[in-house]
């Protein structure tokens, strides 16, 4: 067992029936830093394209890092979510060196990152329905010696406070979403690709009746696009 493990595993332990999550959320930050690890986020992004929206959990990275990270652009080249879109293990920064994203402009964000202490970091990727994406990533200000059993136990770690953070809405302090049953159920079916004339056929009713329930559907959530309400719906655990 690497010295990691009784920590992570004691912190699993304590919070297995946790119903504060703000209260976990601290208590996992002050987790990681027993972990020779500095700062942690975990965010969610669904959707495509220009209609893509993200969200965060929590973050605690300085301020003036996030502020210098969103005036220089870098959010569009890190290639943290660059790689973390298309891999599914969790990987070190290190793992990804050679990749084309770190290469290119990314190597600005890490030479920058680096000036700033950033030295490594533990990035878990999470795939869900809808082009969900959750990224869960923990930085330090030195390298990272990880075992396998570390990164196992990394990403359950992650897993479980990604999980509690994404089911607890009042996290976000948006009003709840109120749909119809059926509101839902269309809003399933268009998010997995589906046609109204589909939807229709697989739940017996009219595609003029599947079309009144996804508008009505966008009506409520207060958006234009049947992209953006899924995206919505999926970062809100709803569909």
């Amino acid at each position: 067992m690497t010295a990691r493990a009784p920590i992570i595993l004691d912190f699993l332990a304590r919070n297995a029936e946790t119903a504060d999550v703000p209260a976990l959320i601290t208590d996992f930050q002050e987790t990681v830093r027993k972990l020779g690890i500095a700062v942690s986020a975990a965010g969610a992004t669904a959707g495509i394209g220009s209609e893509r929206i993200n969200r965060f959990f929590f973050n605690d990275w300085p301020q003036d890092w996030v502020e210098l990270y969103m005036e220089r652009g870098f959010i569009d080249r890190d290639p943290v979510p660059i790689e973390a879109r298309r891999r599914i293990q969790p990987f070190q920064w290190a793992d990804v060196l050679d990749e084309p994203s770190y290469r290119l402009e990314g190597a600005e964000v890490v030479a920058v990152g680096n000036a700033h202490g950033w030295i490594d970091g533990f990035v878990v990727p999470i795939h869900g329905p809808g082009g969900y994406l959750a990224i869960d990533s923990l930085a330090a200000r030195e390298k990272l010696t990880l075992s396998v059993e570390d990164r196992a136990l990394l990403q359950a770690f992650c897993f479980f406070i990604h999980d509690r953070c994404r089911r607890e809405a009042h996290l976000s302090q948006e009003p709840p979403i109120q749909l119809t049953l059926r509101e839902i159920e269309c809003m399933q079916w268009v998010a997995t690709g589906k046609t109204d004339w589909e939807i229709a056929k697989l739940i017996g009713i009219a595609p003029a009746t599947v079309h009144f329930h996804v508008e009505n559907a966008k009506k409520r959530l207060g958006l234009k696009s049947r992209t953006q309400a899924v995206a919505l719906l999926v970062l809100r655990g709803i569909v």
